[in-house]
């Protein structure tokens, strides 16, 4: 099953716990080989296993593609509890940047509302390992993070 999901060309819902029943469909992971992007989709209701098995399977994609862009879409789950987020900020970014080791361009496609909600606690250290920075811009829409993600790099970071 693991090779099934690790293969790129398919966009596969990870199951998350053995109780398949419980929380399929809430997590798609794919790495989009034409335009070099994570693709990440979270849906419905996340309880706090399941964000911490669902970024550790995330850290399995990041490991093999270390993707410098990433779409991540938020838009149909239900919000997180404040330490899940908070967790995902303090653990799993700074990891992935370790990981990555270069900067890391992350669309993220949010219901209206959600983003100052996001962010506000951070103190910013959270995005950076060494030189290099977790860049996150939001968005409404799928085709703006899109569009944003194929920027040329050093035109997105001020170059």
């Amino acid at each position: 099953m693991m090779h099934d999901i690790l293969n790129s060309n398919v966009s596969v819902p990870f199951l998350l716990d053995t109780d398949e029943s419980l929380v399929e469909n809430k997590l798609w992971i794919h790495f989009n080989e034409h335009t070099q992007t994570l693709e990440i989709t979270w849906k419905g209701t996340v309880a706090s296993h399941e964000v911490r098995e669902g970024y550790t399977l995330i850290l399995d994609f990041v490991q093999r593609y270390k993707p410098v862009k990433w779409l991540l879409d938020l838009q149909h789950r239900d919000k997180i509890r404040r330490q899940d987020q908070r967790w995902v900020f303090t653990h799993f970014f700074p990891e992935a940047l370790r990981v990555v080791k270069n900067d890391v361009f992350v669309a993220t496609i949010l219901p209206v509302g959600s983003s100052h909600e996001l962010v506000h606690e951070l103190n910013g250290d959270e995005l950076i390992q060494g030189d290099s920075f977790l860049i996150i811009n939001h968005f409404l829409y799928r085709e703006a993070a899109q569009r944003w993600l194929e920027l040329d790099k050093s035109v997105k970071a001020g170059a």
